[in-house]
């Protein structure tokens, strides 16, 4: 009864320890311990002690600069803690989960440091292992939808005041939900640190997606934000955010989703968030069934998922026939293939996904000469499980259809292009005109 009794003595002078009323050096002292033994303290200690630490402060509200260094550090210190929590249990209590996404995503969304000083990278390096634990958090399906369900409420906006406060102006105080806003802060380059540009280019070509919080590399903050777009695809309310079509309020541009927005971060020299986005993807192609027209005729969803696959290999005009012109075009004897596997791993199931859909997908795939830049990229392919992927490809590219006979593949795209077979026969005369039969066995 004494050994309950001095073990429950002790957790609580511990928590006393890490309240907001204890010295932050007594505070950061005890954070540092929970940090070093994280496997020891209990789950009341973490939502009533280490959660609440969670919080980014401004030297604007406190003109103290070694303070406000000492509670950023101690905010630093509690994420870090909180990604252990999260790795290595299952969060079972509803109502410190719900604390624990509220926490997250305000300090996500919290404002960065305006003046140029030592905060800045403290900031990033909050907001990063902030969107890593996002990332984690959201990985299984359950997670998905309490992000979800959390952020993303069937109206768009929220509103702040009581309705007769607002008076008849019905737009004062309501705002974006958090999704729209971390979507805006992933997109914006301004929170880039741009002196560590080189950093994001030579980042990790290894990636594994099992261990995204183990990116320190904070130049770029809303880097892990990649992989809870692709998360939320697992639940359908997710997918419909990322599917929903954007109006202008002008008028003067064309009508986009949030997935053509992000299709452009395929290309991004940070590979984290290629490695997001093409899983995003991946899955958005082996669920959406309902959209595959959508997402090739009018997402044109192809040629970004072909890009990074396409080499420098100089194509022939009979190759180039029906292909994309960014896909020859653009590129050249400098073009490099996509270096990470696991990201070429999800762009060739995102097209196998496509063309299992339907016949008519295979149609068009088909015709936009898609085996073109498969054929290539599985010469040099070093990685099993893509060539096996890009294999199965191929047999549906190149198969015959039900019901059509034999060939009946090629005498489509033959039929499509007949330029293209015109110029081959034409080739083809010419080679045996100069075929010298005396010299033929």
């Amino acid at each position: 009864m004494s050994s309950n009794n001095d073990e429950t003595k002790y957790y609580q002078e511990w928590k006393g320890f890490l309240q907001q009323t204890t010295r932050l050096d007594v505070r950061l002292a005890a954070i540092t311990a929970v940090l070093e033994h994280p496997q020891t303290v209990p789950d009341d200690l973490w939502s009533e002690g280490v959660l609440p630490l969670v919080h980014f402060v401004d030297e604007e509200d406190d003109d103290d600069t070694t303070t406000v260094l000492l509670h950023n550090q101690i905010t630093f210190k509690a994420l870090q803690s909180l990604q252990y929590k999260i790795e290595t249990s299952v969060l079972q209590h509803p109502e410190w989960v719900n604390r624990l996404w509220t926490r997250l995503t305000d300090l996500a969304l919290s404002t960065p440091p305006r003046r140029q000083t030592s905060q800045q990278p403290m900031w990033r390096q909050c907001v990063n292992a902030t969107c890593a634990l996002l990332a984690n958090l959201s990985r299984d399906e359950a997670g998905a939808i309490a992000l979800v369900g959390t952020t993303l409420p069937e109206q768009a906006v929220y509103r702040h005041y009581p309705a007769e406060e607002l008076g008849k102006d019905e737009t004062v105080a309501r705002v974006k939900p958090t999704m729209e806003l971390l979507l805006s802060r992933f997109l914006s380059l301004q929170y880039w640190d741009g002196k560590m540009t080189t950093s994001i280019v030579n980042n990790n070509n290894n990636i594994d997606d099992d261990d995204l919080s183990k990116n320190e590399n904070a130049a770029d903050p809303y880097q892990h934000m990649a992989h809870v777009w692709m998360n939320i695809t697992q639940v359908d309310l997710g997918r419909r955010f990322l599917l929903q079509l954007h109006h202008s309020k002008d008028h003067t541009t064309s009508t986009t989703s949030v997935l053509q927005q992000l299709l452009p971060q395929l290309q991004s020299p940070n590979a984290i968030r290629r490695c997001g986005i093409a899983g995003l993807c991946r899955n958005i192609c082996l669920a959406e069934s309902d959209s595959v027209d959508w997402l090739l005729h009018t997402c044109k969803i192809v040629t970004p998922l072909l890009w990074p696959l396409a080499g420098p290999e100089e194509l022939d005009i009979d190759e180039k026939q029906g292909l994309d012109p960014q896909l020859w075009l653009l590129t050249g004897p400098d073009k490099q293939r996509e270096p990470v596997a696991q990201i070429r791993l999800y762009l060739v199931e995102a097209i196998l996904a496509l063309l299992k859909q339907s016949r008519a997908a295979r149609h068009v795939l088909r015709l936009q000469r898609v085996y073109v830049i498969l054929k290539y990229a599985d010469m040099v392919e070093e990685d099993e499980l893509v060539s096996e992927q890009i294999y199965e490809c191929v047999n549906y590219l190149r198969g015959d259809e039900e019901g059509l006979g034999e060939g009946s593949s090629d005498r489509a795209v033959a039929m499509a292009y007949p330029d293209f077979q015109k110029e081959a026969a034409e080739a083809a005369a010419v080679v045996l005109q100069h075929v010298d039969y005396d010299q033929v066995d």
